[in-house]
């Protein structure tokens, strides 16, 4: 497969993986809420107030992991499908170690037989390898990373 077709089903796949998550949390939140309310209609005294709260706070990290997939998503959006002549935000990379994409997010993609490590731009290996040439070397954690392909 071309590595741009290959880069393309990449960016498909996370913007999936992300608005999934999103749904989840929105359908963990409802849950939480209804939740919280029902232990107000069934309990009395301490035990409300702690379980009451328990479902505040829930709530509150539940929020803050959707806002968080949500600028996760609309970075996504904004990618620009451009070619670079070096690694940089956006870029699909082949290392001889493997593939890596340069995108906000993180976690590992499986497209079309290959695992794809979704690295965030402000890692330490991003940080490294940025404005990286493709044929070019680089020492990481005691180990040679050779730059095979950018896309």
């Amino acid at each position: 497969m071309d590595g741009n077709a290959l880069k393309a089903l990449v960016l498909q796949k996370a913007k999936s993986q992300i608005q999934e998550r999103l749904n989840n949390l929105r359908t963990s939140i409802q849950a939480a809420q209804q939740s919280a309310n029902e232990e107000g209609k069934s309990s009395m005294g301490d035990k409300y107030e702690t379980a009451r709260a328990m479902a505040h706070l829930n709530t509150e990290m539940l929020g803050t992991q959707l806002r968080e997939s949500e600028k996760i998503i609309q970075a996504l959006e904004r990618l620009q499908d451009s070619h670079s002549e070096q690694l940089s935000h956006g870029c699909l990379a082949h290392f001889t170690n493997g593939w890596f994409w340069i995108a906000p997010g993180g976690g590992k993609l499986s497209v079309e037989n290959h695992d794809i490590f979704w690295i965030s731009t402000h890692a330490p290996w991003a940080k490294h390898f940025s404005g990286m040439k493709v044929g070019e070397v680089r020492e990481f954690n005691r180990q040679s990373w050779k730059l095979e392909a950018l896309y």
